[in-house]
């Protein structure tokens, strides 16, 4: 009986959306085409865009399950990694990769989003990383009603 109240729950809940391969296909192609993430400082006031306009600083990254998270994990799993080499440092670092990798753009920074500036950055400031790495967490802002992770 209580599994009947659970799920009557969860239909009472989310009325839910019927199964289509063209809504599967939908949140891929979310997932590979990316979600805005507008930052915050660590005291959650926005950050703003360096330029003056006013505009919070939005970063762009590719889902966890996107043709970009596939392709820098098929990357690195392709590296011989010797028992050694696998430290805390190491493990960070690939993780830094991997997200500068999906990072897709952003709007606000002045310098140009490129693999590197973006590496350099999630370096610098890890609080960043934290946010970027909740949002693509978060599989309904994949969907199309949550593709901007405001």
């Amino acid at each position: 009986m209580e599994s009947t109240t659970q799920q009557e729950t969860f239909t009472e809940q989310q009325k839910g959306r019927p199964f289509s391969m063209a809504a599967v296909a939908q949140v891929a192609a979310i997932e590979d085409s990316g979600i805005e993430v507008p930052l915050v400082w660590p005291d959650k006031t926005p950050v703003i865009s360096e330029d003056g306009s006013g505009e919070q600083v939005v970063i762009i990254v590719a889902g966890k399950n996107s043709n970009r998270q596939k392709e820098i994990e098929a990357i690195h799993g392709r590296r011989k990694i010797k028992p050694k080499d696998i430290t805390t440092e190491n493990m960070r670092n690939d993780e830094i990769e991997k997200l500068a990798y999906c990072t897709l753009g952003w709007s606000g920074i002045k310098e140009e989003c490129t693999r590197q500036s973006a590496a350099r950055l999630y370096r610098t400031a890890a609080f960043f990383v934290n946010q970027l790495e909740e949002a693509r967490d978060d599989a309904a802002n994949f969907t199309q009603k949550g593709s901007t992770a405001r």
